[in-house]
């Protein structure tokens, strides 16, 4: 009878070991998928996004623009994308999945410093979503390990590419987006923003596909792509599909950088002031000050070094901007070194950190095929830009703000000679015109490369006000 309870043994123990690796964790049979599997899985949780530019008050025409996302939670239908893939359309926003069904969505969470928007999808019962994402950690991966990108290039719903991480700690060079990112050779072009980088091995998503880096002529460089690490934006998608309060986002006003140890001792005079600055291997300073900004206001200018925020010493970009996360709302005490000649001075500044993330541009001023709202705090980051005036977002080809010579990016700061402060401003002035009178004279600031003023003589076409549809 020895034999048969042996055998019996072996069996249960081949039964257990069949079992354990059936029902493994996802984690662990994941490190089996193929890539085809891979990217059929991402099929079911990428999206395509799609917004439309409207002019209400100019016939019936539409604009569309798109790009992609992925589903973070099923059962509320949040999706994950960039901001600017999310923020740019008039008429509302749509998402269509892989089995070509179209919902629209609204927006519940931006962070325009780390290019983050985060939409809810308006599903009908009785409707399913399709899977989930889930993040892999970003940290864990390293420079050459295989990566793939999923989403909507050029319109060509749902196309997938693979690649390698070519870099794992890059930064947004021109200081428009915080965070960490990976660059990679994975394509990365029009109409994949906002989807998903993802990690070939585990099928896991590790990065939002962000931005490409251009040439001196604006053409993209093949190969140049970057995409923010999940990990650096984890906890707040976490507290919205928990549903907590939304998480706010601090701004002063300030771009700032690390340099090292050796160049702030050289340029600073830190074995001047030791007792003042914590040592570390890196500093922070301050790059830019944007006009109109709390930080502005309070006096700060570039070329500051931080040294302390509310009586703490600032060591890293991290400590800096967690003591800033959780001040919203508030004013801090914020301590920089300056240098006044061959001194080094100690200043103190009192500064107020707003919400960014109450900056959605909601409502529009639409006249002569033009769409214009106010100066967003994103654009006075990326131009230097003043927060006075009306923001040109868009210019219907052949209307007449065409033929005057407005164009995307221009901001209006006078009407006729008068100043304009907002939109409502803007259509009121338009409306009030003298019996007869159909021409205005248009005081503009126009943003490129470099800041150039124009003056344009405008026919005005139905001026009106309108909000963005949900």
């Amino acid at each position: 009878m020895l034999i048969p309870y042996v055998m019996m043994r072996f069996y249960l123990g081949l039964c257990v070991m069949w079992l354990s690796v059936t029902f493994s964790s996802p984690a662990v049979w994941a490190e089996s998928l193929s890539e085809a599997d891979v990217f059929k899985h991402a099929s079911e949780f990428t999206v395509f996004v799609e917004h439309v530019t409207r002019l209400p008050f100019y016939g019936s025409k539409a604009g569309y623009r798109n790009g992609s996302g992925f589903i973070v939670d099923a059962e509320q239908g949040l999706v994950v994308t960039n901001r600017h893939v999310a923020q740019e359309g008039t008429g509302g926003t749509k998402v269509r999945f892989h089995n070509q069904k179209e919902y629209k969505a609204n927006i519940v969470y931006v962070d325009p410093k780390y290019d983050l928007a985060v939409l809810k999808v308006q599903i009908p019962k009785g409707n399913e979503l399709l899977q989930a994402a889930e993040f892999g950690d970003s940290d864990d991966i390293e420079q050459g390990h295989p990566v793939g990108t999923f989403g909507n290039p050029s319109m060509f719903s749902f196309s997938a590419s693979r690649g390698i991480v070519s870099a794992t700690d890059r930064r947004d060079r021109d200081g428009k987006f915080l965070g960490e990112f990976f660059q990679t050779d994975a394509a990365i072009s029009g109409g994949n923003s906002g989807g998903p980088l993802i990690d070939l091995k585990s099928g896991k998503v590790i990065g939002i596909n962000t931005f490409v880096w251009n040439d001196d002529d604006g053409k993209q460089i093949p190969g140049l792509g970057f995409a923010l690490k999940t990990n650096e934006i984890k906890a707040r998608i976490g507290q919205l599909v928990q549903g907590a309060v939304e998480p706010k986002v601090a701004w002063i006003g300030l771009l700032v950088d690390s340099i090292p140890e050796q160049r702030a001792t050289a340029n600073y005079g830190l074995k001047q002031v030791k007792d003042l600055v914590a040592k570390a291997d890196e500093y922070l300073v301050v790059l830019a000050v944007t006009s109109g900004g709390p930080t502005a206001l309070a006096g700060i200018q570039p070329g500051d070094l931080l040294v302390r925020l509310n009586g703490e010493k600032i060591q890293t970009l991290n400590i800096y901007e967690t003591a800033l996360q959780k001040a919203v709302g508030t004013s801090v005490s914020l301590e920089v070194l300056r240098r006044e000649g061959a001194k080094f001075v100690l200043k103190k500044f009192s500064v107020s950190v707003q919400n960014l993330s109450s900056d959605r541009v909601t409502r529009y001023a639409s006249v002569s095929g033009m769409l214009a709202h106010h100066v967003t705090v994103r654009f006075r980051e990326d131009f230097g830009a003043p927060p006075e005036g009306v923001l040109v977002a868009h210019v219907e080809s052949g209307s007449q703000a065409e033929l005057a010579g407005l164009s995307a990016n221009d901001v209006i700061r006078a009407v006729n000679g008068q100043t304009v402060n907002s939109i409502d401003d803007l259509v009121r002035m338009l409306k009030n015109l003298k019996k007869g009178q159909s021409k205005v004279e248009l005081f503009v600031k126009r943003y490129r490369r470099y800041q150039t003023n124009r003056l344009f003589e405008l026919h005005v076409e139905k001026p009106g006000l309108f909000k963005r549809e949900s």
